[in-house]
């Protein structure tokens, strides 16, 4: 039991090791000493233009009381764009879609699609590299469009 425990430690010991290594290098390969000045290459800007899709598949779920089971397929697609006014403001703006169809037995009464369109409305103020104060609307509208009243509006604000 000592010797397999002396060669995991070992075995820890050379990892943490040979992972700082190369960590050090890669440290290296970023850093340019410049006289007795040491300069670290910048990141680079983001995009102003930012699209996702995703898609997720939740199989096989049981529903309890009904004996049937639940099957769901969600996709989300969205774009955002941001404008930058200088280089401490800097607004955005999209639009996000969502689509789950539902898959459940009729005694689970659940409807067989949910909907949502959402536009996003943002504005961040950088006002150090260590602060940078937020502000998000986003109208959202949730339904299955066979029904729609007020209580599928939503007006999240962050």
């Amino acid at each position: 039991m000592n010797f397999k425990l002396s060669v995991s430690a070992l075995c820890c010991v050379f990892t943490v090791l040979v992972s700082s290594y190369a960590l050090a290098q890669k440290i290296d390969e970023v850093e340019e000493q410049n006289g007795d000045v040491l300069s670290i290459a910048k990141q680079p800007q983001k995009s102003l233009w930012e699209t996702s899709v995703e898609t997720t598949t939740f199989t096989g779920s049981t529903i309890r009381g009904s004996g049937g089971d639940l099957t769901m397929v969600e996709v989300k697609a969205g774009f955002t764009k941001r404008f930058r006014l200088n280089p401490q403001i800097e607004l955005s703006t999209g639009v996000h879609y969502s689509l789950r169809e539902i898959d459940a037995p009729e005694t689970a009464r659940m409807p067989e699609s949910l909907q949502t369109l959402s536009v996003n409305m943002g504005g961040e103020f950088h006002a150090s590299d260590s602060l940078t104060l937020g502000f998000r609307v986003s109208p959202v509208i949730s339904s299955d469009f066979k029904s729609f009243d007020t209580n599928d509006i939503r007006l999240p604000v962050a």
